[in-house]
């Protein structure tokens, strides 16, 4: 999670992972940027009861209201 300081993306506080209801998470995000992320930087995976599937980090930097954040 970085820090957003009068606009511009700051300091890196804490890796973290993302959960909860993405539809309501999508309704909630308040501006995109055009910059991407190295999608090579960080796989991770999403599933449930005992499945997997990867998953990559290959987009814009978003700003979101509100959303649950683990890590």
């Amino acid at each position: 999670m970085y820090e957003i300081h009068k606009g511009e993306i700051g300091e890196l506080r804490k890796a973290t992972t993302l959960s909860g209801n993405t539809v309501e998470t999508l309704g909630k995000i308040m501006g995109l940027s055009n910059k991407m992320a190295d999608p090579s930087a960080s796989i991770g995976f999403c599933g449930k009861d005992g499945q997997s599937a990867p998953t990559g980090t290959g987009a814009g930097w978003m700003s979101v209201k509100v959303m649950t954040v683990g890590g």
